[in-house]
């Protein structure tokens, strides 16, 4: 691999995305989730739990990417794509899951991002 290609430390993969969001995706599975990393459109990336009605939220940082090491990530995004989830967002507009419209929070939000992920998909 040449200097040109060779990957850098931002460089997705699948299997840094699932090591550093290890312990985002270990509760989500605990809480009775099947979270997948999905890569989107756009270089973007995304923790996608499958609801019961086949939507989907998903989870990234606010920056819409994945953090690929073990380094403080920046605050939690959820979003809720309404619809049946196809591995792309369809039509409607997202629903903010987390956040929410108060904004960003600060510091490590993941235990309230996970909470807030649990408490909107019982909703549905």
């Amino acid at each position: 691999m040449s200097a040109a290609t060779a990957p850098s430390d931002d460089y997705f993969t699948f299997a840094a995305a699932q090591i550093a969001c290890r312990d985002v995706l270990d509760a989500l599975t605990d809480a009775g989730f099947e979270p997948n990393v999905e890569y989107l459109a756009g270089g973007c990336a995304a923790i996608a739990i499958l609801l019961r009605d086949g939507s989907a939220v998903l989870i990234s940082d606010v920056d819409a990417c994945l953090p690929l090491t073990d380094a403080p990530a920046e605050p939690w995004t959820a979003l809720h794509y309404p619809g049946v989830w196809e591995g792309y967002p369809g039509d409607e507009e997202p629903i903010d899951v987390y956040p929410g419209p108060d904004g960003r929070p600060d510091g490590d939000d993941t235990a309230a991002m996970l909470a807030a992920v649990t408490a909107y998909s019982n909703t549905l």
